[in-house]
């Protein structure tokens, strides 16, 4: 006698295709200040029809779930996401993956990049601490910033606590100016001064401590004071001979 055996053999749907995304803006180092755009695509198997794909997004390397809530400001079930601004972690890399389903059968396709980390490890200085306004010349320094080379070049900006700004951003880390008169509601005339270091790709760190050596919380906390310097009136008549002298000047700069 022979025995028979029919084997049926269930061939599985085919796989989608081409799943891809591209790096947000181009780039493999992206900014967290603005919004992150992740375009992904797929196409549907040979004669399918893309109606019947499904799409999923995940985290493959990274501290954040894309289902965190208010991570995205899109769906997880799109072709494409949007990530919201300053919910990365600058500094560090990410994976994210997009996965297209088609009748149960999967392809996936997966972008990496790394967030800019603004600069750091440098100090803030300002000289003379007491002086008088319209008179004393103060020189603010902004020394030994950091940031990778594809960041740079940095810029720095100086302010005071009246939220005016010395000047522009410039390349340059010193910069020189007569100062107006600080705080006299409580008679120490106190103006608390302002650096922002700010890299190419617009990642900034904003210091209002003197003796700041890195970026950290850890070295803010223990910075030596608020960069905060006496600017007494000035008690002399002649204020507008002296303001007139004073802005010819090249190169000096008078605020009031």
């Amino acid at each position: 006698d022979s025995t028979s055996i029919t084997v049926t053999v269930a061939s599985s749907p085919p796989f989608p295709k081409d799943v891809s995304i591209l790096p947000p803006e181009n780039r493999l180092k992206v900014p967290t200040i603005s919004p992150v755009i992740l375009l992904g695509s797929a196409s549907p198997p040979s004669g399918g029809a893309a109606s019947l794909l499904s799409y999923s997004w995940s985290t493959v390397v990274g501290d954040v779930s894309l289902s965190d809530a208010g991570l995205l400001s899109t769906t997880l079930t799109g072709t494409s996401i949007v990530i919201r601004a300053d919910k990365l972690t600058p500094g560090i890399s990410y994976t994210f993956r997009l996965t297209a389903t088609y009748l149960g059968s999967e392809s996936w396709g997966e972008v990496s990049f790394k967030t800019n980390q603004p600069p750091l490890g440098g100090s803030f200085s300002v000289y003379p601490m007491n002086g008088t306004s319209l008179s004393t010349s103060y020189t603010l320094s902004a020394l030994g910033w950091t940031d990778d080379t594809e960041d740079l070049p940095l810029s720095y900006l100086f302010s005071h606590s009246s939220a005016s700004s010395l000047g522009t951003p410039s390349a340059n880390p010193v910069f020189s100016a007569y100062l107006p008169v600080g705080d006299s509601t409580n008679s120490t005339y106190a103006l608390n001064l302002t650096l922002t270091v700010r890299d190419a790709l617009s990642a900034a760190t904003v210091v209002t401590l003197c003796g700041l050596g890195d970026s950290s919380a850890a070295a803010s906390a223990s910075a030596a004071a608020f960069c905060e310097v006496t600017v007494m009136p000035k008690t002399a008549t002649d204020s507008a001979a002296l303001l007139s002298f004073v802005e010819g000047i090249a190169g000096v700069q008078v605020l009031s």
